[in-house]
């Protein structure tokens, strides 16, 4: 794993390891405490749907973090989808700045990392539905759109995804995929 750089403008200090915050949003069927889930609103510790359930892999803008996007996740949910949303250690808090642009390379490998992570969850410990692993999708916004090419392009290919769902992404970048 990639070490955290610094970044003096967002007041990151550096780190040998990286912690890589991973929110999810899921199809649930009722509350914890056994009330129906309220339409559209995420609700913390729901009881996960039944079945197993396509992956979207959802990488925020920069600067940008999970709960930025909720709408639009907690919509991903109430489809189908289990989504788990990265929080990165630079492009979450800081940029586009050079820190950012420099992290991108270790950020593409933060989303393999997690999504390994994720594949390998015992769901039912997770609290999380079962997720059908030859269903998955990356999907991201801005500098995040480019994490997510780069799990589907040429030079990066992970074979486990089948999908991408780029928002306003950042495709030529000075060290990453160009398409």
């Amino acid at each position: 794993m990639y070490p955290t750089p610094a970044d003096a403008i967002a007041g990151i200090t550096p780190s040998p390891a990286r912690r890589l915050e991973t929110t999810f949003y899921y199809p649930a069927r009722v509350a914890s405490g056994g009330a129906a889930v309220p339409d559209g609103a995420p609700t913390r510790d729901a009881r996960p749907g039944r079945g197993r359930h396509p992956l979207v892999l959802f990488s925020p803008g920069s600067p940008g973090a999970p709960k930025d996007y909720e709408v639009l996740l907690a919509g991903w949910a109430r489809a189908g989808y289990v989504v788990a949303a990265l929080q990165y250690p630079i492009s979450s808090v800081a940029g586009p700045d050079a820190a950012a642009w420099a992290d991108l390379p270790a950020q593409s490998e933060d989303a393999r990392f997690v999504l390994r992570r994720v594949l390998r969850l015992d769901a039912a410990k997770a609290g999380i539905p079962a997720i059908d692993a030859d269903r998955i999708a990356v999907a991201g916004h801005s500098f995040g759109g480019a994490t997510a090419l780069s799990l589907v392009s040429k030079c990066c290919r992970d074979a486990r995804v089948d999908a991408a769902v780029v928002l306003a992404a950042v495709t030529e970048t000075v060290s990453g995929p160009k398409l």
